[in-house]
């Protein structure tokens, strides 16, 4: 009896060791996700759908804005409707990690203190993607890739309008006296490579007196939503989009995330709240007569929507 004993205990220790040291391939997928920006496995991430985001050849699930930001304790993501510039927003592809926060010139950026993470998406040539213009970008960039290529347009900052529909035809503009007019003098290109450059020159009419008239004061902070938008004439300009909104299941407060870009024109990145580490990199809704960011200081007379 204590022979059999002896041997059930054996067999028992030598099953433990080979199940200690060689590990299913669903306990290794799990150490691999454990690993990952986010620790939960791909299936349980919220998922953006790749021909959305047509600058990226690849859509990296885990480094969505969504599965790496979680909201405050106490707080879930308000609802936004698939296909919306909000879901968009909020499923925006990030840099792994903070990573380093470049000039359009490669070189670093000074304060590496003001984000939590990068957009994945390039910095532009030249100084132009700065300010108003990382708004108008990725706006831009929702209405290109989920085909509403129809209300691809914007204004210069004398307020003439620049669709992308005759861009697109190969049509090219010249600007006389205030008025824009448009000539025909290459062939028709739809390319995403095409409109990269019709953006790149939009931006050289466009910031912040442009997106203002392109937009519409909203008058209560606390209806804020995804998509809307601060922006602040002055010297440097001022603008940061709300890139996603939290609130409380039983309660009426809410919360909100900034994403912009400095002057000089840098990456655009996801902003730290300088005023609330615990609570950063979200905002409160109800932040009083003036909110500081690491972009600069918006009142509540700043905020816009499209």
């Amino acid at each position: 009896m204590n022979t059999i004993k002896i041997i059930l205990f054996a067999a028992a220790v030598c099953l433990a060791t080979v199940l200690g040291c060689h590990k299913t391939p669903g306990r290794q997928r799990a150490d691999r996700e454990a690993t990952s920006p986010s620790s939960r496995p791909l299936k349980d991430l919220s998922k953006g759908n790749p021909a959305d985001y047509k600058w990226l050849a690849e859509l990296d699930q885990y480094n969505l804005l969504v599965n790496r930001v979680r909201p405050p304790e106490g707080f879930e993501r308000a609802p936004a409707n698939r296909g919306s510039f909000g879901n968009w927003l909020r499923h925006l592809p990030l840099k792994e990690g903070k990573g380093e926060l470049h000039l359009t010139n490669g070189k670093p950026q000074a304060d590496q203190a003001g984000h939590v993470a990068i957009v994945n998406i390039d910095p532009g040539r030249g100084d132009f993607q700065r300010d108003a213009n990382a708004v108008l970008r990725l706006r831009a960039e929702y209405l290109f890739g989920t085909d509403r290529q129809g209300s691809l347009r914007f204004k210069t900052n004398a307020g003439q309008w620049l669709p992308w529909k005759n861009w697109a035809a190969g049509e090219r503009y010249t600007i006389r006296s205030g008025q824009v007019r448009w000539d025909k003098r290459f062939s028709a290109d739809s390319s995403h490579g095409n409109f990269r450059r019709y953006l790149d020159e939009v931006m050289r009419h466009s910031g912040c007196a442009g997106l203002l008239l392109d937009t519409e004061a909203v008058p209560d902070t606390g209806a804020i939503e995804i998509g809307m938008m601060f922006i602040k004439q002055g010297n440097p300009p001022q603008a940061a989009i709300v890139v996603d909104v939290a609130g409380q299941p039983f309660g009426n407060k809410k919360v909100f995330m900034l994403a912009g870009a400095a002057t000089p024109a840098d990456e655009i990145h996801i902003l730290t709240n300088p005023d609330d580490a615990k609570l950063s990199p979200w905002f409160p809704a109800d932040f009083g007569q003036s909110l500081k960011t690491p972009l600069g200081t918006f009142t509540r007379a700043d905020l816009r929507r499209f």
